[in-house]
């Protein structure tokens, strides 16, 4: 004997099974005088022929360090923890801060190394220099540079994606002094 059966789940999947059920287990099913018994036992015996797909739970998100959301002139330590990334000095003299404008980290001449949360191929930055140049570099595991732009000094924010293999750091420097790191973003799967 051979039974057909809709089962619908998940709101938008349909998926047919079809079962055949044994002669003794047929016998079973029509000692039931309902049908609701015969169609409960049909449906767990799909359950265990036909198991649901499983669920994807990965999810991509943006993970940030958004400089531009603290007031201006904001002192911050070196070595500083934030989103997940450690922001430091490359000659740490003490204390930085964000720009008088707050439109983001100002760095001394000597630069800033950002060190990811963990190793990526893609990092957006919006960074501005506004003296001179801004060197941007970006380097692996080994400490070797595998990235490398200027930003020019034209007084605007810009935004620069760094796609590189491996990238563990961000490197920003000179500007003399006015060199300003708004956000610096990477994509992160989770699985």
């Amino acid at each position: 004997m051979t039974f057909s059966i809709k089962i619908i789940y998940n709101s938008w999947t349909y998926k047919y099974y079809t079962i055949h059920i044994l002669t003794f287990l047929r016998q079973d099913v029509d000692m039931y005088a309902g049908s609701f018994f015969k169609f409960l036992i049909i449906f767990c015996i799909s359950l265990l022929f036909s198991p649901f797909p499983k669920q994807s739970l990965s999810a991509t998100f943006p993970l940030c360090a958004d400089f531009s959301i603290f007031p201006p002139n904001y002192s911050l330590p070196n070595n500083l923890a934030y989103s997940g990334y450690t922001f430091s000095e490359n000659d740490p003299q003490g204390l930085w801060s964000t720009s008088s404008a707050g439109t983001g980290l100002q760095f001394r001449n000597s630069g800033f190394t950002a060190k990811l949360p963990t190793i990526t191929q893609n990092v957006h930055v919006i960074i501005g220099a506004f003296a001179t140049p801004v060197r941007l570099s970006a380097k692996d595991a080994q400490g070797s540079v595998i990235f490398n732009q200027t930003v020019p000094a034209d007084n605007t924010m810009r935004a620069v994606d760094i796609d590189a293999k491996e990238i563990v750091s961000v490197i920003g420097e000179d500007g003399n002094n006015e060199g300003i790191l708004q956000e610096i973003c990477f994509d992160v799967t989770t699985n």
